[in-house]
């Protein structure tokens, strides 16, 4: 469907959720599309900066806030908002291409960097329980290479997936006050996983509720499976790997150095394979297969419905919250699609790339029978907690 111009538009225009064009439901869409459209603006924005290696939290330990021309200002929010007019009109600006004719729009979105991002310690790399207790090799095979990318002092990076405010995606930001190193594996030239400050704070969520006999997809280098292992409460992890190589690096490499060793077993197979076997005996499964949030949502759509066959059995998700944000912007164009009487031509006019067009698509499958009629089924598809249950 998706090899030229004619077939993406093809896949665009499949069955159809049904959309209620009340006037209530049209303002709050308005609302929704608003809310959404600053919101990308500020995150493409963010991304400029972290690409370009701005160090824009120079500012944020306020040391200068007690100089002029800041000690004119009566308050630490005056402050603020004078140090992000600064900063836009300087470094910022040039940097990330600022409109000087929507000088307040970009003020905001300074004081928005300042109210969320995070000055992290090294410590939370440097004293990982992974890192310091396992011992990664050079090289394995002539496929594995281990390195090390670096966090460069003051500028900033992702830690975790976005948070929900309203109908917006707030991207969580942090930044060392030194250079601060990560290791960083490839598989034949090409990314194969990190354990970066985002894969460590991401873990710490997806590992504090596991117990009993856990399945896990995807092996990694281990990470997770090592962080499980060492729970008490945690009696057994099978780990679910397609990669034959990754499985022979794993069980001799890594293997070894867990504590337990006894209590983790890998089996090579498709996870979706396992999926479709009924009377499965884990309490948890972890999904984490996928390399970035825009192959997680395919996977997520993958593995959505057997939540409803496997309801003894709670299903969790790497990056949950980036996936959940792509799906949402998917929703949007649909809704907004669906809202007019001009349907084909708006997907076409506003979908921007084949991925998206896919996703579209497999939620046009999904919600096919699914009626928007009212603002509260409206919101339901831009939260998190409704939207979840949704799918």
């Amino acid at each position: 469907l998706l090899v030229c111009e004619g077939g993406r538009k093809a896949a665009l225009m499949g069955e159809k959720m049904k959309f209620n064009r009340s006037e209530n439901l049209l303002l709050e869409l308005d609302s929704i599309a608003m809310s959404r459209s600053e919101s990308d603006q500020d995150n493409y924005l963010i991304l400029d900066i972290i690409n370009h290696g701005t160090p824009v939290i120079q500012f944020a330990g306020c040391e200068s806030f007690e100089q002029a021309p800041f000690n004119l200002c009566h308050t630490e929010e005056d402050k603020r908002r004078m140090m992000a007019s600064i900063l836009t009109m300087g470094t910022a600006r040039r940097i990330t291409k600022f409109s000087a004719e929507n000088v307040a729009r970009n003020i905001d979105l300074v004081m928005n960097l300042y109210k969320y991002m995070k000055e992290m310690d090294k410590s939370v790399i440097e004293e990982d329980t992974f890192l310091k207790n396992i011992s990664l090799p050079m090289f394995y095979g002539n496929a594995f290479v281990f390195s090390f990318h670096t966090y460069q002092a003051n500028r900033l990076f992702h830690f975790s997936s976005p948070f929900e405010e309203k109908y917006r995606d707030v991207l969580q930001l942090g930044y060392f006050r030194e250079n601060v190193n990560y290791p960083y594996i490839t598989k034949n030239g090409k990314y194969y996983t990190s354990i970066s400050a985002h894969e460590i704070m991401s873990a710490k969520k997806l590992i504090a509720p596991l117990k009993g006999n856990v399945l896990i997809s995807g092996v990694g280098v281990g990470y997770l499976p090592y962080l499980a292992h060492l729970k008490n409460a945690v009696k057994s992890i099978t780990i679910i790997e397609e990669d034959q190589e990754a499985i022979e690096m794993f069980t001799k490499e890594i293997l070894p150095q867990f504590d337990h060793p006894e209590k983790v077993h890998i089996q090579k197979e498709n996870i979706y394979e396992i999926l479709k076997l009924w009377g499965m005996e884990w309490d948890y499964i972890v999904l984490d297969h996928y390399a970035d949030s825009m192959q997680g949502v395919f996977a997520y759509l993958d593995a959505k419905p057997f939540e409803e066959k496997h309801k003894k059995t709670k299903f969790l998700y790497q990056i949950e919250g980036s996936i959940l944000s792509n799906i949402k912007s998917a929703l949007l164009i649909m809704c907004m699609a669906e809202s007019s009487d001009d349907r084909e031509n708006l997907y076409h006019a506003l979908v921007e790339n084949e991925e998206g067009a896919a996703i579209i698509h497999r939620l046009q499958n999904i919600l096919e029978n699914y009626t928007v009629d009212s603002v509260k089924d409206l919101k339901k598809l831009f939260k998190n907690t409704e939207l979840k249950k949704i799918l």
